[in-house]
């Protein structure tokens, strides 16, 4: 599903294209006659959920300002958390499947009516579809919205001649080979999704292992952690810059891990394992947030949903490897599978050093910008 997403999005712009079937495949699943109905509808429901989420993130990207994109991106992972935490009280108000599926069929009439009114942006259009005049009709629409009077129709917006043909799907996937800086770039950001992936899911599914007392109390910690982090993750990513923040993310979601060892307890409170796993668990929540911007920043418009539909596929493949890390737990070793957490998160941090900040710089357009700006 993943894969099949980023194909989407980068060529048809799939943010429309995924609301649209979520809000038709919602209602088609209610009627399903058959597990195998379900199943084959619930592959295209998850294509047409990646085509949302990546195509909303990538256009909310390319729309706003180079400053403003921290607080953005805050803003989106705040909402994401938000929707998260709600939609649990619609299964238990809820108890019909089918009017669950319902309900959500509703929620996405309204970013499908945005969607409907909002053209994809100037910067699609011009490198990826390479119309100029539909790149002008899209600041048109965006310059109406600010009241602002410049000639956009009489503007030239490419500053060089270059190809001024449309690339197919399989020229630009040859580019990964072609220009080897962004396929590293790529390669580093996918594992860096992977490592969140599964750290994160692997707590969300395990904190009854790391607690004492009622469950729930267990999982109200690091749901009120993660919230935090997504609000105060924008200070550091707009001030420190992407690169240092997100680095140090994992690595303090490292060094957390390895203190969780300790099983003494703070008189009073809770144990240095409990705390030291909420602080981690914390960190790598404000590591999911920030990973986003940092990889969409980083790929280059000609080929940032197919990069994003790659690094949401190793995000993927962690969140069902992390949750069976409660099987390490119980015929394994916890303190073990704490120094695997630790590990992962620290590799994490290192890679990430690897690649160039992107605070207050423009995003690159073209895969040749990429080899070009490759300077820590």
């Amino acid at each position: 599903a993943v894969v099949s997403s980023s194909g989407i999005n980068a060529e048809y712009g799939g943010a429309l294209i995924g609301c649209l079937v979520l809000f038709v495949n919602n209602f088609i699943l209610v009627f399903s006659p058959n597990i195998t109905f379900f199943l084959v509808f619930r592959f295209i429901w998850g294509v047409a959920l990646m085509c949302a989420m990546d195509g909303i993130f990538v256009l909310m990207l390319e729309y706003t300002p180079t400053k403003y994109r921290a607080v953005v991106n805050s803003g989106y992972q705040f909402f994401w958390a938000v929707g998260y935490i709600i939609s649990p009280l619609g299964g238990y108000f809820i108890t019909s499947w089918k009017w669950l599926l319902v309900l959500n069929s509703g929620l996405v009439v309204i970013p499908t009516i945005i969607l409907f009114i909002m053209p994809d942006s100037p910067g699609y259009f011009l490198v990826n579809k390479k119309n100029e005049s539909e790149a002008k009709k899209s600041l048109n629409w965006f310059r109406s919205l600010n009241n602002h009077n410049f000639d956009i129709d009489g503007a030239c917006l490419r500053e060089e001649e270059g190809v001024t043909e449309e690339r197919t799907f399989v020229q630009s996937l040859a580019d990964f080979i072609t220009y080897k800086e962004m396929t590293i770039q790529a390669s580093i950001q996918a594992f860096m999704w992977f490592v969140v992936g599964f750290l994160y899911y692997g707590f969300t599914f395990t904190w009854a292992n790391f607690s004492e007392g009622s469950i729930y109390l267990s999982y109200l910690w690091p749901a009120l952690a993660e919230g935090v982090a997504y609000i105060s993750m924008t200070i550091p990513l707009t001030y420190i810059g992407r690169k240092i923040t997100l680095s140090s993310f994992y690595f303090i979601a490292c060094a957390s891990f390895i203190f969780a060892q300790s099983s003494s307890k703070i008189p009073g409170f809770i144990s240095v394992e409990q705390l030291s796993c909420l602080v981690g668990s914390t960190f790598i929540s404000a590591a999911f947030g920030s990973v986003y911007i940092y990889t969409a920043e980083l790929a280059p418009t000609s080929h940032r949903g197919k990069i994003m539909g790659i690094c949401h596929l190793g995000s993927q493949i962690g969140a069902v490897a992390g949750p069976q890390a409660k099987l390490l737990i119980d015929y394994w070793s916890k303190p073990g599978t704490l120094v695997l957490y630790a590990a992962l998160a620290g590799l994490a941090g290192l890679l990430c050093l690897r690649l160039p900040d992107t605070k207050g710089v423009s995003v690159p357009d073209t895969a040749q910008e990429v080899q070009v700006r490759r300077k820590p």
